[in-house]
């Protein structure tokens, strides 16, 4: 027996009432007339009161009538039994997958999941086997595998959900293993989740061996209301020190209406506003720009929310102040439209990411001291000899970029073999066919990469009327072809530096690429490879792995986690795994350690998607005919159970009938003691 609102048992204080009732209950002493008192004689009368019930069966049956009322709005049902159907005696091995992603921690789901655990481990013989396989996007077996019900059971009261999101198929695999070693004549798998379509994104190769019981038991709610902020965007402007804070919130199913939305900056709260969400509809929210300074700038945007996963009401970022590249462009002077550096100079003055320190200089006139410090030099139609071929090689080496760029007049000795990727060839006209297009493109690298969705830049468009051969060295790596199978773009790495060798001007006298939309990205890209730059996220999610960057390689650090766990790196340990939501903090070490950087941590927002996923499509995709498991039918959830019984309203008829017996005996009792004589 289950009940939907337990709650409702404090309306059982109500017995009180009839107890008081029954308890101050008195015989009505009826007026008696006489004429004269003159000869009767005068007795002395003592009074006693006792505390008793009076009329017995009328006190039970309105007693029963509150305690079935109490019963009736608990909205009682019936529980299916959680074991599964045994196919044959014998004793059984039983593996149960219990989800702890934080999707649980909404509503009770939890619990009734706990609670289903303790079921199947308690319809356990003693000579059964079982083993608990905790998972979220992981697996974990926290007792030892095959252990006796009884000594499973106590590891449910330590257990609570996780901060990471739900995947299915590491927990599936791993009861696969250990259901296929099980010597046991009986197998059943229970998988307890509230299964969300998000957590079977794929057809997985699981197979369960053949004769096992497959049961699927949902914990999910019908309707899900969540708020949420799905992502916080980041924009920086200028040098890069203010930045622009968006953040984006979404409410599902009834979760709309006015909220309070803040974001708060290194503990201080710098901004609060009133937004109204439309449910399935993403809000941005923009608040006033935030000045990056010192070493570490925490931020938080959090939704002032009382739904029942608050996980997903609060997004943690860190800002870094980045200084911007240095970037020289060396070419040959002009001051006509068609001058590629007026294309390359508007393109690379636009704001992106990073920002950019320019510098156009003639590349006659380029020497060590225009050349060794940029982060990247662009040399456009331009030649590289003597002492600025040795000083940039020096750089380039050091880990800088060059990117080479081929015009009409560029000697076919321009760039020395030792920087090159490609030797310079023949100027190639296709201004009688219309112009060539750059079909063959590794959209792998990192160059390209941007370019992989369907509208994000279509190279094919832009049209080169001419470009020059490029013989690859044996060093270089071509990128790009047009579509004669010559090289467009050509890379070769040169110490800690990358070259990258570009066919075609930048200008719109060779090509029709400048006025493409794919240009001012292309052209970015190209700059922050080149550079090296890599630029560290405002946020990780949980579960990830990185890097530290901070100090020296050989400096140790402490490592402080969300909850005040403390992690020393030594020496060689640059590691950092994130387990939980918030702030890792980098201190140096010792009482009192300076900070040197933070690190924030979010939950996987997809795990937020509440949208659930029908257990019967998963115990078909596990117990399928591949398999030769048994699937059985899933567990319905409390109210789907209780929908489908509705024992309240049989309880509901049986207070209605009480309630006129109730009046019936009420009323012959009073009508007795009316008629009893008095004296």
């Amino acid at each position: 027996m289950g009940f939907l609102v337990p709650a409702f048992f404090a309306g059982l204080a109500g017995l009180a009432i009839p107890i008081w009732i029954h308890l101050r209950h008195r015989e009505q002493k009826g007026a008696i007339r006489f004429p004269s008192l003159m000869f009767l004689r005068r007795i002395p009368y003592r009074e006693v009161r006792r505390q008793q019930l009076h009329h017995l069966p009328l006190f039970l049956i309105r007693a029963a009538v509150l305690i079935l009322l109490a019963l009736a709005f608990a909205r009682p049902f019936l529980r299916r039994p959680v074991a599964a159907a045994t196919l044959s005696g014998g004793s059984q091995e039983v593996v149960i997958l219990l989800d702890r992603s934080y999707s649980m921690e909404y509503g009770g789901r939890w619990d009734r999941a706990v609670a289903l655990a303790r079921e199947a481990l308690a319809g356990l013989d003693p000579a059964d086997r079982a083993t608990l396989i905790l998972f979220d996007t992981e697996a974990a077996v926290p007792v030892r595998p095959g252990s006796p019900p009884r000594s499973v059971l106590p590891v449910l009261d330590t257990i609570r959900p996780g901060a990471k999101g739900t995947r299915f198929a590491p927990a599936l695999k791993v009861a696969q293993d250990h259901l296929a070693t099980s010597e046991m004549p009986r197998r059943t798998l229970t998988l307890i989740s509230d299964f969300q379509r998000a957590a079977w994104p794929e057809i997985e190769e699981i197979a369960l061996p053949s004769g096992t019981v497959f049961q699927p038991l949902s914990v999910g709610e019908a309707s899900s209301p969540d708020r949420l902020i799905a992502s916080v965007e980041l924009r920086r402007e200028g040098d890069g020190s203010d930045v622009i804070v968006g953040a984006r919130l979404l409410a599902r199913d009834s979760a709309v209406g006015s909220v309070r939305v803040s974001l708060t900056v290194n503990n201080r709260v710098l901004n609060t506003q009133s937004v109204t969400l439309q449910s399935g509809t993403p809000l941005l929210v923009t608040f006033p720009a935030v000045t990056v300074t010192g070493t570490v700038t925490r931020g938080m945007v959090r939704i002032e929310s009382t739904d029942s996963l608050e996980r997903n009401n609060v997004s943690y970022f860190s800002l870094r102040r980045e200084n911007p590249l240095g970037i020289v462009l060396g070419g040959t002077p002009s001051t006509s439209a068609g001058d590629p550096d007026l294309f390359l100079n508007r393109a690379l003055t636009i704001p992106g990411r990073p920002a950019v320190r320019l510098v156009e200089s003639n590349a006659n006139r380029l020497g060590r001291a225009e050349l060794s410090g940029p982060d990247v030099v662009i040399l456009h139609n331009a030649p590289l000899r003597g002492v600025a071929a040795r000083t940039l090689e020096e750089r380039v080496r050091a880990g800088a970029g060059l990117i080479l760029i081929a015009g009409v007049n560029t000697p076919r000795d321009a760039w020395p073999a030792s920087l090159r990727p490609a030797q310079l060839g023949d100027v190639i006209d296709r201004s009688t066919d219309r112009g060539g297009r750059m079909v063959s493109i590794d959209r792998t690298h990192p160059v390209f990469e941007l370019f992989r969705g369907p509208e994000t830049g279509d190279f094919s468009s832009a049209r080169f009327f001419r470009y020059r051969n490029l013989l690859p060295d044996a060093e270089g790596r071509v990128l790009a072809r047009f579509d004669d199978g010559r090289p467009a773009l050509v890379e070769r790495s040169v110490g800690k530096g990358t070259v990258l060798a570009l066919a075609s001007s930048l200008g719109n006298v060779w090509s029709d690429l400048p006025v493409q939309p794919a240009f001012l990205p292309y052209v970015h890209e190209l700059v922050v490879y080149a550079s090296g730059y890599h630029a560290l996220p405002a946020a990780w999610g949980v579960g990830e792995v990185t890097r530290l960057a901070v100090g020296d390689s050989g400096q140790s650090v402490v490592v402080t986690a969300p909850a005040g766990r403390r992690l020393r790196r030594e020496t060689g340990q640059d590691m950092i795994r994130f387990e939980e939501p918030g702030f890792y903090h980098v201190l140096e070490p010792g009482v009192g350690g300076r900070e040197l950087a933070a690190y924030a941590a979010n939950v996987d927002v997809e795990e937020s998607n509440l949208t659930p996923l029908d257990p019967a499509e998963l115990a078909i995709a596990v117990g399928g005919a591949n398999s030769g498991a048994v699937p059985v039918a899933t567990l319905a959830t409390a109210t789907e159970q209780e929908g489908k019984q509705r024992l309240w309203w049989y309880l509901i008829v049986a207070v209605a009938v009480l309630v006129v017996v109730e009046t019936f005996v009420g009323n012959r009792l009073s009508g007795i003691v009316r008629d009893v004589p008095a004296g």
